[in-house]
């Protein structure tokens, strides 16, 4: 298969779409060498930056904020830098702890191909679920901030499922190997650093600026 390292964000989404619609290991191996790990990387900033505005503008509209006020908000550097950075760095290190892994495991998958694989899935449910939980927000904050919290926690937790679906037929499609024990181990491993390494960015990022 003829291996493309351009970024075409038209043929990306057209192949998470058919990832999302009828998802298999199958699907995943279709499309694993389609784009690069700078593919992967441009895809999932982009989706980021849409979800950020699509959380940021209905919360704000229900705080009753103005336009004028949110755009100006928008441009603050601590919003551009957490919508930017976190995302990037917790798509390298998963693909890079994953691609570890299986390397320990002799198998012939690449750092590539298992970083543009999540990518396919990654970028379109953070979109998504930036709308499931804005409207879950909104509809709870009437009964108040603490039931809101809570219901978005929930939304969270329910999230992991198909994240961790999709983790596990894109890694196991990079793998070229069946091995279902230690790819579920995998994905515990890098979901776990991942976490924690979200957190330690964010901190650090708020503190800086």
């Amino acid at each position: 298969m003829e291996r493309q390292t351009n970024f075409n964000i038209k043929s990306m989404i057209s192949q998470s779409k058919q990832i999302l619609l009828s998802p298999s290991i199958e699907k995943f191996e279709e499309f694993e060498n389609s784009g690069g790990v700078l593919a992967a990387l441009l895809y999932v900033a982009i989706a980021n930056i849409i979800a950020s505005i699509i959380s940021f503008t209905f919360i704000n509209i229900r705080l009753g904020i103005s336009i004028t006020d949110m755009i100006s908000e928008l441009s603050d550097i601590f919003t551009i830098a957490t919508s930017f950075v976190i995302p990037l760095i917790q798509l390298t290190v998963g693909a890079l702890v994953l691609f570890v892994i299986a390397k320990f495991q002799n198998t012939s998958g690449s750092f590539k191909q298992i970083a543009y694989s999540l990518s396919l899935f990654w970028a379109p449910l953070t979109v998504i679920f930036s709308i499931v939980e804005s409207v879950t927000l909104l509809l709870t904050l009437r009964t108040g901030l603490l039931n809101g919290l809570v219901s978005l926690n929930i939304v969270g937790l329910l999230e992991l499922i198909p994240y961790f679906y999709f983790s596990f037929l894109a890694y196991e499609a990079s793998l070229n190997k069946n091995g279902r024990s230690i790819v579920w181990l995998s994905l515990i491993i890098a979901g776990f650093i991942i976490e924690i390494l979200a957190k330690i960015i964010d901190t650090l990022i708020s503190k800086i600026i």
